[in-house]
């Protein structure tokens, strides 16, 4: 991870809007439809949230489907494809993941090089980059209550919030160029 490309910008944007985001092709495999489940769990929990969807992919209709049958499609943004995602990491409060299978995360160290805590799956290339507790969290897979839980805790205490930003961001420069 490029560090130096990679790198905090701004601090925990304090709008009152917990700004969640995940980066990968719009596809079944990385289970995006998971995340907007999240943000609706979210809602329900009187807790206003959006998630950014980075990439495109087959499954863009029917994620946006999903979010409107769940009321929540204003509160997922899909701008696709981009050039400069570390623009949209460092807008974002938490990366965000729920891929099925992934065999490295190289997305979630430059979420961490921004600063960001990451709250993923327990399972595949995440689970040897996030350090549960330490630089975000780790949620057995598919546990929706669970991921929701550890969203909310963060958001709540800014304190370990900041703890594991810092964390994270020093984990990048460990495994960064």
């Amino acid at each position: 991870v490029d560090t130096d490309l990679f790198r905090p910008t701004v601090g925990l944007d304090m709008d009152g809007i917990l700004h969640l985001i995940a980066v990968g092709k719009l596809n079944r495999n990385k289970n995006q439809q998971f995340l907007i489940r999240v943000v609706a769990a979210l809602r329900q929990r009187g807790i206003e949230a959006d998630l950014t969807l980075l990439g495109s992919g087959a499954e863009e209709w029917s994620l946006k489907t999903l979010a409107n049958e769940l009321a929540v499609g204003g509160q997922i943004h899909f701008p696709g494809t981009v050039g400069h995602p570390e623009t949209y990491l460092n807008k974002a409060d938490i990366l965000v993941h729920a891929s099925d299978f992934e065999a490295f995360g190289l997305v979630l160290l430059e979420a961490m090089a921004c600063g960001k805590p990451v709250v993923c799956f327990n399972a595949g290339g995440p689970a040897e980059v996030v350090v549960d507790g330490q630089n975000g969290f780790l949620i057995e897979k598919g546990n929706l209550k669970d991921f929701t839980d550890a969203v909310v805790r963060l958001w709540a205490d800014k304190k370990l919030y900041r703890k594991l930003s810092s964390n994270a961001r020093q984990f990048s420069k460990d495994h960064g160029l």
